[in-house]
């Protein structure tokens, strides 16, 4: 790992239950993927790595461990300019969530993925940090993706005032009360443009889900309902439901 540093060209970099031990940063990384799911990691470890790799385009931080804040010098930023796809543990975001937004500035971030380390439910707390995470650090967010390791999703994440326009969900228990409040205007009496939660969406994506009976039924609903309200949305009217050969659904264009 010390003779790392030496690769000048290196653009993608996996690490899995290692440790970075050397002081120097990787300044041409273009994908980094730090995966220790087996033993807590220390993201100190990787700080000089990661507050070198300013031309990132992709990030991926998994780990057990829950109570390991990042520990940067007073007033230091860590600025990701090019940074578009983040991949990130919801349990360790919600610890670590006040910290990093002192620290971190992700204005290109596109996408948001959420993977989970270990089985456990997403909870409201959970939530709510994701929910400052975004609108503090990464307020661009487009695509949130969600794999919980089949643990039920939390519908608070559904208040989520970025502009999110798609919604992945992989391996992730989604209940009809999820869709069903994605369904009804939250103030009849408001703008078109903000009556429904989540206004911006136009996809909702299942991969490996084990979804209720009545979840086609649903999203046709759902799909009509907002298709017919929202005109200000760029999307097809005639939006329809797809089936993958992996056995995923789609919905798109409300």
């Amino acid at each position: 790992m010390d003779q790392l540093h030496r690769l000048k060209k290196l653009h993608r970099l996996t690490i899995r239950n290692l440790w970075w031990a050397s002081r120097d940063g990787l300044k041409n990384l273009r994908v980094l993927k730090i995966e220790s799911r087996c033993t807590p990691t220390d993201i100190n470890s990787f700080r000089h790595l990661l507050t070198n790799a300013r031309e990132l385009e992709e990030l991926e931080f998994l780990t057990v461990s829950s109570d390991v804040h990042p520990n940067l010098p007073q007033g230091a930023v860590v600025d990701y300019p090019r940074l578009k796809t983040l991949t990130l543990c919801p349990r360790w975001l919600s610890c670590c969530q006040e910290d990093l937004a002192q620290v971190m500035t992700l204005p290109g971030l596109r996408t948001l993925r959420l993977v989970a380390c270990q089985v456990a439910p997403l909870t409201a707390r959970d939530c709510d940090c994701i929910e400052r995470f975004i609108s503090q650090v990464a307020p661009a967010v487009e695509t949130l993706h969600f794999n919980l390791c089949g643990e039920l999703f939390h519908s608070q994440i559904l208040q989520c005032r970025a502009g999110i326009s798609r919604l992945e969900f992989f391996d992730t228990e989604v209940s009809l009360e999820t869709i069903n409040l994605l369904s009804k205007p939250v103030d009849v009496a408001s703008t078109a443009s903000s009556r429904w939660l989540m206004p911006h969406l136009n996809t909702i994506y299942f991969d490996d889900c084990d979804l209720p009976p009545d979840m086609d039924k649903a999203l046709a609903y759902l799909v009509e309902v907002r298709a017919e309200a929202t005109a200000y949305i760029n999307a097809k009217l005639n939006a329809k439901l797809e089936v993958t050969r992996r056995g995923s659904l789609s919905y798109h264009g409300f």
